[in-house]
């Protein structure tokens, strides 16, 4: 059990007060009528009956004020359910070097089959968009939830072929399309963010305008994990940081995690894992409702029992002349 407002818990000892300052004001009346009444004229007090129905009413009362402030202090269970929701943005590098045949039909077809597989098999609640890069980055579907849209962009001409991995620019093109399709507020921390991205390349940095260093700091800002998939083998740039370290380092800085595949079936395999990871849902079941309602209820009951113990008349003693 949590309490999205535990402040209001400080309010049930302010019940307790009036609980004694009801008891004391009966306490209190009571004197007064046995010190002023006068009993030849005047039946003093109430029946036990009146009594025990006004008690019964002052307490459904403190009850009620007790449950109401349980249900301001608004109580919950948190769970995460096995649900998958929210935003994958895939980003697939369409530079010369996807073109090698070490993959099978080569890099960049297999990362185009292993995406399809992944829409094909994603829950319905999932929403993907998709970003081609080289040099430069560009948005091929927004977000959607549609599935035939996906295959179909994933089916035809993906992007133009040219020079350049430029790893960041995709990063921040693919955040800027989650935003777009509303990521507002940044989660908590990346494991309970409904947002997710994928990068597949078989590089490191090369042109571009923003560094996946720049790129990873924007991501961490807005708590979207970053996953990385190198294709290939290749050692990179001399002189560079390798496309190991690159994109490594890109999903450990962002909350994501990387992989390496050289064979079409690894690739496979290693999408689908990370695909059954993708959206854990955090849930806070509220329930506010039932103390509210038992407070209502018992404001009812104590309307009931006031009326009934409401007095009908005094009878009054004549005395004879």
């Amino acid at each position: 059990m949590i309490w999205q407002r535990p402040e209001y818990l400080w309010l049930l000892p302010v019940v307790a007060l009036v609980a004694i300052g009801m008891v004391l004001a009966v306490k209190r009346r009571l004197r007064l009528a046995a010190a002023y009444a006068n009993p030849a004229l005047v039946r003093t007090g109430v029946s036990g009956r009146t009594r025990t129905l006004r008690a019964a009413a002052g307490l459904a009362v403190l009850l009620a004020l007790a449950s109401a402030v349980v249900a301001m202090a608004r109580p919950s269970m948190e769970r995460t359910d096995r649900e998958q929701r929210g935003t994958v943005v895939i980003a697939i590098d369409v530079s010369k070097s996807m073109l090698k045949t070490d993959l099978s039909p080569s890099r960049l077809g297999a990362a185009l089959d292993a995406a399809r597989r992944f829409v094909r098999d994603k829950p319905d609640g999932v929403q993907v968009g998709l970003v081609a890069f080289n040099k430069s980055a560009i948005v091929v579907q927004s977000p959607t939830t549609d599935t035939a849209a996906l295959l179909d962009t994933l089916s035809r001409r993906f992007g133009d072929i040219d020079t350049g991995t430029a790893i960041g620019d995709a990063v921040v093109t693919g955040l800027a399309s989650m935003q777009a399709s509303g990521l507002k507020e940044p989660a908590a921390t990346p494991d309970q963010s409904a947002y997710r991205m994928l990068l597949l390349s078989d590089g490191a940095q090369f042109l571009g305008n923003v560094q996946p260093q720049a790129a990873a700091i924007r991501a961490r800002q807005l708590s979207v994990p970053v996953y990385t998939i190198l294709l290939g083998d290749d050692p990179g740039l001399p002189g560079q940081a390798t496309p190991v370290d690159t994109l490594g380092q890109l999903a450990s800085s962002t909350g994501g995690v990387s992989a390496q595949t050289t064979t079409t079936a690894d690739l496979q395999r290693v999408f689908a894992d990370m695909g059954t990871s993708l959206v854990p849902v955090r849930r806070v079941d509220e329930y506010s409702a039932i103390p509210a309602g038992i407070a209502a209820g018992l404001l009812l009951i104590a309307a009931v029992l006031a009326v009934a113990g409401a007095p009908r008349g005094r009878a009054l003693r004549a005395s004879a002349a």
